[in-house]
């Protein structure tokens, strides 16, 4: 595991165990912005990302950003596949990007190699889990 917090935001990668953040097979990673929800939305933040994809990783495909509500906040939430990346390996991703009272909160689940269908399903249960805990919610995992 990898974390890492500042004053503006935070990152907090994880990964199977006897795996590095450095060398890994999959790996969730939970970011946080601070105010970036005031000056973005889910949806331009998406665009941001994916309109980096052409340098940081020429041939990624992205499928169509989804707009949602997460516990009644703005989220969107997309897969992209990288053939290769800097390190010469294929990576794909799911990215959850909700949009709280003034923070942007990010959720992502990456696999190295070619993902398979289960990794995917796993990905996609994953990120439906994930909760938004306003103060005071009874959500059991906002205890």
């Amino acid at each position: 595991m990898h974390e890492q917090t500042g004053r503006n935001q935070s990152i907090r990668e994880e990964v199977p165990k006897g795996q590095t953040a450095q060398r890994w097979s999959k790996m969730v990673t939970t970011q946080w912005f601070r105010k970036l929800a005031e000056r973005l939305t889910p949806e331009e933040y998406a665009a941001t990302m994916l309109a980096a994809l052409p340098k940081s990783c020429p041939g990624a495909t992205a499928s169509p950003v989804q707009s949602l509500k997460l516990q009644g906040y703005k989220a969107v939430r997309f897969r992209v596949v990288c053939p290769s990346t800097a390190n010469g390996m294929a990576e794909s991703f799911f990215l959850l990007a909700v949009a709280g009272e003034e923070d942007m909160y990010v959720k992502q689940v990456a696999f190295r190699g070619e993902g398979s269908a289960a990794d995917f399903l796993w990905a996609r249960k994953f990120l439906d889990a994930v909760v938004m805990c306003k103060p005071g919610s009874k959500h059991y995992a906002c205890y």
